[in-house]
């Protein structure tokens, strides 16, 4: 239901419990929060599934059943882009300077001026459709939820990351996303590890993107594709880019953006057999019983936990589609290899 507070209510009393900046809280904060914003019973059950003991901004607001524009990126990041501008902690900031935090983010392309704004205002002006995060992103979120500080994050943490970046992951795209994304925080924070073939160099790959994107919308044409490629030191024929097309493109509008393009420069560095298996061992964690399989029962766990909550027979369905010899397992192995082909 609608809630009589405000964005920058909630944003403040927030703020004030999250003395790190970080656009999380304790699960203990929030229950003393909520108690005293009087948050309504209708609002706390909007099916938020608060896990690893902490609540996320965005999932904070959602409680308080507060209405927020559509964002080009998550809320949380937003939070946390304004309070870096808020420098003399007043709640009042310079509308450009926390358009210059957010372009580190990702990439606005807006022009604003000086003028102070809330942050309730400042969400208004940067409203509108998602875009691509910026790599420097996932180095500061592999900083943040990795435990060990080795630069690797495991499965949990990676869900922690996509959780507070407000990516969902539902569906065999939440498989093959997540595997992908362990791959590209590799290459960020360990470009020597022996999974490559070469040193790869993310700042390069970025750059070559960024440069061969002339037109400055954020994708690749096919001719912009093959010049970035070369930039990033491969030398595709237009067999290649056409075959790129056809495997990399996902959602077939003919363009490569940045998530996509990267995805093409990583897997040309990987070596297949170390590709393989880091992917067994990434689908492993949903194997619980070690048999390695994955059956309709661990399949459905996984997809009714994480992300969007999928109906029975909507995992039914897509298990059907998956398992070909139709002998109710997924042969981890076999879903390996239709993944890499």
């Amino acid at each position: 239901s609608m809630s009589s507070l405000t964005l920058d209510t909630v944003f403040a009393k927030f703020s004030d419990v999250d003395p790190k900046r970080t656009s999380t809280i304790s699960i203990t904060s929030f229950n003393q929060l909520s108690s005293d914003l009087s948050f309504s019973a209708e609002n706390l059950e909007q099916g938020i599934q608060f896990a690893d003991g902490f609540v996320t901004f965005a999932e904070f607001v959602k409680c308080a059943g507060v209405q927020v524009p559509e964002l080009p990126t998550s809320l949380n990041l937003v939070a946390e882009c304004y309070r870096k501008a808020d420098t003399s902690l007043d709640g009042a900031v310079k509308l450009s300077q926390f358009v210059k935090n957010l372009n580190h983010v990702i990439d606005l392309r807006i022009h604003v001026d000086d003028s102070v704004v809330t942050f309730e205002q400042a969400v208004e002006k940067v409203a509108g459709p998602k875009r691509d995060l910026k790599l420097n992103v996932f180095k500061v979120g592999i900083r943040r939820f990795g435990r060990d500080g080795n630069g690797n994050l495991s499965n949990a943490e990676f869900k922690q990351l996509f959780r507070y970046l407000e990516i969902p992951l539902d569906g065999p795209v939440e498989l093959q996303t997540l595997w992908m994304q362990d791959v590209l925080a590799l290459a960020i924070t360990d470009p020597e590890h022996p999974i490559f073939t070469a040193k790869l160099n993310m700042n390069e790959v970025y750059k070559a993107f960024d440069w061969c994107d002339v037109d400055h919308n954020n994708v690749l044409d096919s001719k912009e594709l093959a010049k970035a490629l070369r930039l990033a030191g491969q030398n595709p024929s237009q067999a290649d880019i056409r075959k790129l097309k056809a495997e990399f493109d996902q959602n077939n509008d003919g363009v490569f953006d940045f998530h996509e393009f990267t995805n093409v420069v990583i897997r040309a560095h990987v070596s297949p057999e170390a590709m393989r298996k880091r992917a067994l061992e990434a689908f492993g964690v949903f194997d619980t019983d070690n048999s390695g399989f994955i059956s309709l029962t661990e399949l459905r766990r996984v997809l009714t936990t994480y992300g969007e909550d999928m109906s029975e027979a909507e995992v039914d369905a897509l298990f059907a589609e998956l398992d070909t010899n139709q002998d109710g397992q997924l042969n981890i192995a076999e879903f390996v290899e239709l993944l890499l082909r």
